[in-house]
């Protein structure tokens, strides 16, 4: 069973889910984690909840930076790389997560695998990290994770929208998940139609 994207939503989905970093990864993604540190550290140090926040990326650059950054990197929970970026083809970009379980997973552009959902439920309270290759298009896989992930950070990569007034630059998206962004998607993703198969 899949998820498919009505053309009437891709608007909506087109625009930053969470905070947009603008500019090239070197300057996004130091100034995410800066803003996470500054805005969340009472997440990271114990006093309010009993378990660190997990980390999510939905993209190849912010995966390999994600991977690259040592306060990041020991709180991820799943990448998901479908091995190409607008900066053309990337397979061989993404660095090693060391002792990660890999799963693959055919998913469509404009389409969500329900199998994703399911995965997710199946994993997520286990303490493994997944590098999750999806043959197809990734970009949508931040539905699920918002959906199902709760106490975590998700990065995604924001490309550049020029079709719509403002425009939006490219950059790094980063969110925490909470209620107020699950609702909003919930609603957004319920108007998604559902298919058996794809033609």
């Amino acid at each position: 069973m899949f998820f498919k994207l009505k053309p009437s939503m891709r608007k909506e989905f087109s625009k930053p889910l969470g905070k947009l970093f603008k500019g090239d990864p070197e300057v996004s993604f130091p100034d995410a984690i800066e803003w996470i540190k500054n805005h969340f550290s009472d997440l990271f140090n114990g006093s309010s909840i009993k378990k660190m926040p997990t980390v999510v990326g939905v993209g190849d650059v912010v995966s390999k930076s994600i991977i690259q950054n040592k306060f990041l990197r020991p709180l991820v929970k799943y990448l998901f790389i479908d091995g190409e970026s607008q900066r053309g083809r990337n397979q061989f970009m993404i660095p090693n997560l060391e002792n990660s379980i890999k799963k693959t997973f055919y998913n469509p552009a404009g389409f969500i695998n329900e199998e994703i959902f399911d995965f997710i439920k199946e994993t997520i309270n286990d303490d493994n990290q997944y590098l999750v290759i999806i043959d197809g298009e990734e970009d949508l896989l931040v539905i699920p994770a918002i959906l199902e992930i709760n106490n975590s950070f998700i990065f995604y990569g924001q490309p550049p929208i020029t079709d719509i007034i403002p425009p939006i630059p490219a950059g790094c998206v980063v969110m925490y998940n909470n209620s107020e962004i699950k609702q909003r998607i919930k609603e957004l993703f319920e108007q998604m139609e559902r298919v058996s198969e794809i033609k």
